[in-house]
C-alpha cells in the first residue's frame, strides 16, 4: 500500500485527492486552512474551492503536515505559487528522504521569477537525498473532479525521477509523459496563465473563431519564446504541458485566468475582477513575469506587453485587438 501526501486546500489539491485515489494507495490532504479541512472531514466536500465534487471517504485529510507525510512515498506541493516557498520550508522538516517532492504548482516567484522547482531547491538541506518533479499540462480542476481522464507531463533532471513520479501516481485516467526538460514544463505552464487572461478578454470583446485561432497561435509562439529564455526546449512548448495546457485553460468555463480576462473586457478593474473568485488566478503574476522577462532579453512581444499594461496598467482591453495584429 503506498502513501501519497496531497499538500493544499484549493481545487486543484481537492481534485488530485479524487483523480489519484486508487485501491492499492492511501492518500493524505492536508491543507492549512481548519475550516477547508473541516468540511472535508465532515462532508468530504471542499464547499469552498471546489464545491459540487466528493473527495473518497476513504482520503485522510488533516492541518497537521506530520501525519500528511509519515512515510510518504510522494508528496505533491499544489498551492499557490507565492506560498510554495513557505510550505517547502514546513516540507523539509518532515519529507522521509525516500519520497519524491512533486510540484504541481503553475507559476514563477514574484520578482525573482525562478520557477518553482528552483525555489523549491533552494529551501532543501543539502543533505536531503529527494528528487524534486514538476508536474503540468492541462488538469482543469472540475474535470478531475468529475472524472474526466487527463494526461500530464512529468519532468525532473534526470528521467529516472520522471519515472518514479509516473509510477507513483499514474492511473489508468490520469497518464503521465516523463521528460527531463524540467525549465520546458514548468516556464510552459506558468506562462499560459497570462495569456489565457488574454483569450478571455478576446472573448469579452466578442473575437469570432477566426480571431481566437490567431491568438492562440501568436501567443504560443510568444510564450515559446519567453520559455526558450528560461531554459526551455522549445518542442516542449508544443505538447502537452505548453500547448496543451494554454488550449484548456484560455478556451475552458472552468478557467479562473479566462474568466478574469472576460471581467476586464467588461470595464471592470483588476481588483474587481479579482473579488468575485475565490481562488488565486496565477496569470496575474505572470504577466509581469513576461514582461520582465521580455525586457531582460529584449524580446519584442506585442500580446505580452498589451497584457502587462491591460492586467496591470489598467489600459483598455482593445487594445489587445491591436497587438494580436501587430504580433508575429
Amino acid at each position: 500500500m503506498s502513501r501519497i501526501a496531497i499538500l493544499g486546500g484549493g481545487a486543484l489539491a481537492t481534485a488530485l485527492s479524487i483523480a489519484l485515489h486508487k485501491r492499492d494507495r492511501t492518500i493524505y490532504l492536508w491543507s492549512v486552512e481548519p475550516e477547508v479541512v473541516s468540511t472535508l472531514q465532515q462532508n468530504h466536500e471542499n464547499t469552498k474551492y471546489l464545491p459540487g465534487f466528493l473527495i473518497p471517504p476513504s482520503v485522510h485529510v488533516t492541518l497537521e503536515m506530520s501525519e500528511a507525510l509519515d512515510d510518504a512515498e510522494a508528496a505533491v506541493l499544489a498551492v499557490p505559487s507565492f506560498a510554495v516557498r513557505e510550505v517547502t520550508r514546513l516540507v523539509v522538516q518532515k519529507i522521509p528522504e525516500h519520497a519524491v517532492l512533486v510540484s504541481a504548482t503553475k507559476g514563477l516567484e514574484e520578482g525573482t521569477w525562478r520557477r518553482m522547482s528552483e525555489v523549491i531547491e533552494q529551501e532543501l538541506p543539502p543533505d536531503l537525498p529527494i528528487s524534486i518533479v514538476a508536474m503540468s499540462g492541462p488538469c482543469l480542476a472540475p474535470e478531475l473532479a468529475g472524472g474526466s481522464a487527463a494526461a500530464m507531463d512529468v519532468a525532473s533532471v534526470t528521467l529516472e525521477a520522471a519515472r518514479r513520479a509516473r509510477q507513483l501516481l499514474a492511473t489508468s485516467k490520469f497518464r503521465m509523459k516523463p521528460t527531463n526538460d524540467i525549465n520546458g514544463i514548468e516556464a510552459g505552464g506558468a506562462l499560459q496563465t497570462a495569456y489565457s487572461i488574454g483569450a478571455g478578454i478576446g472573448d469579452g470583446l466578442g473575437w469570432g473563431m477566426n480571431e481566437r485561432a490567431a491568438y492562440l497561435s501568436k501567443a504560443l509562439a510568444e510564450i515559446a519564446r519567453l520559455a526558450s529564455a528560461l531554459g526551455a526546449k522549445r518542442p516542449t512548448l508544443y505538447g502537452l504541458s505548453g500547448l496543451g495546457d494554454f488550449a484548456a485553460t484560455a478556451f475552458s468555463p472552468h478557467s479562473r485566468n479566462r474568466m478574469l480576462g472576460e471581467e476586464l473586457a467588461r470595464g471592470r478593474t483588476l481588483r474587481e475582477a479579482q473579488a468575485g473568485l475565490v481562488s488565486v488566478v496565477e496569470g496575474v503574476n505572470s504577466s509581469r513575469a513576461a514582461h520582465a522577462i521580455a525586457t531582460d532579453y529584449h524580446l519584442r512581444l506585442p500580446i505580452a506587453e498589451a497584457l502587462y499594461e491591460i492586467i496591470q496598467d489598467g489600459a483598455e482591453a482593445k487594445s489587445l485587438q491591436r497587438a494580436l495584429i501587430a504580433a508575429r
